[in-house]
This record gives structure tokens, sequence and C-alpha cells, in this order.
């Protein structure tokens, strides 16, 4: 008997999550508007004028499509780390939490971080994008993570890989060594910053 392969969704926090969530917005916007321009077709053809319930409709179809649109055009710029970086990551990191295709929404703006690593009071992300305001998103993941831990909580944004990778991996040797029991913490931690994320 042959079995069938289950297709994963990536959720939120996994890698490929990024990927999904554009290509979901950009098929919306594209049947959406399609289904709108459609509808106006069908009310020029039938009634022979713009004038009618026809284009109403249209209008107002206008709105989810719009929204969908809007949607894949504030995630459109941000991309996630390589299939390679991936894979090293895991090797070399397997001890450290870690959580992929963040995009923590701010009151003022969409941030993106790659890569989030929490290992007990160590927060670290990974920025690829040149446009990445490091000292914005250190400073609102500080504010949002200021509810799970009120000890010294130290966070960096690192926009070299493989500074990102090395500093990783340090952790995952001090990791495997003498781990400490904060477990719940970095879980409290990696669940509020997906609860303010896109």
């Amino acid at each position: 008997m042959e079995k069938k392969l289950k297709l994963i969704k990536p959720e939120k926090g996994d890698w490929g999550y990024l990927a999904r969530m554009k290509k979901k917005y950009l098929t919306y916007a594209v049947i959406e508007f399609a289904v709108v321009l459609a509808i106006f077709i069908a009310g020029l053809i039938i009634m022979k004028t713009k004038s009618s319930w026809f284009t109403i409709i249209a209008v107002v179809g206008c709105l989810p499509a719009s929204k969908s649109l809007v949607e894949f055009i504030v995630i459109a710029p941000w991309r996630s780390i390589t299939r390679q970086q991936l894979d090293s990551l895991k090797e070399l990191t397997e001890e450290i939490p870690k959580i992929y295709d963040v995009l923590p929404v701010s009151r003022e703006k969409i941030m993106s971080v790659p890569v989030l690593a929490v290992f007990d009071k160590h927060v670290y992300g990974y920025l690829n994008h040149p446009k990445a305001d490091e000292e914005r998103i250190t400073q609102y993941l500080k504010e949002v993570l200021a509810k799970c831990t009120d000890e010294n909580l130290q966070i960096k944004m690192l926009e070299d890989f493989t500074a990102f990778q090395a500093r990783l991996e340090g952790l995952n040797n001090m990791a495997k060594i003498d781990r400490p029991d904060t477990f719940d913490i970095e879980e409290a931690m990696i669940r509020e910053v997906l609860t303010v994320s896109f």
C-alpha cells in the first residue's frame, strides 16, 4: 500500500510561513479582483450600462480584494532565511528554541526577524533586510517580553548570519553542558512574540 504525503502548512513561527502568507494573500487578491471584474463586465453586457446594481456589487467587492492586496504589499518586502541557512541552524543549534519568519507588528510599523532564538534570558535575532531597524526591533521586543521575565533580559539583533550562527552555536554548547531550567520562561517568551506577530 502506497502512503500519500500529507502536506503540512507552515504555521506562525515555522520556516516557510512568510512564503505561505505571501502566496495566500496574492492568490486571494487576484481571485477577488477577477470576480469583481467579471461582475462588472457581466453588468455591462446584460444591462448595457455602467449604472446598474452590478456596478455597485463590483465596487463593494473591491473592498475585500483591496484588503488582501494591501496585506500582500505589507509583507512582500520581507524574506525568510534560505533552506541552506535553515539546515545549518538546525544541525548546529538543536538545543536552542527558535522561531522563524517572525513579523512583529507595533502600532507604527511591521518589522521582520527571519530567525529569533531564545535561551535563558538571552534573545538573539537575525535580520536579513537592509532596511531593518535593529534599534526599533530590539526596543519593541523588550517591551513585549517584559511581561514574561522581570530579570535582566538581553536582546541582540545581528545582521551577519555567520555571527548569528556562531552565537547560537556557543549557546548550544553551553546548553549541552549545563542547561538552566528555563523552559517555561522561554516558551512564554516565544508565545508572547508570536502573539504580537503578523
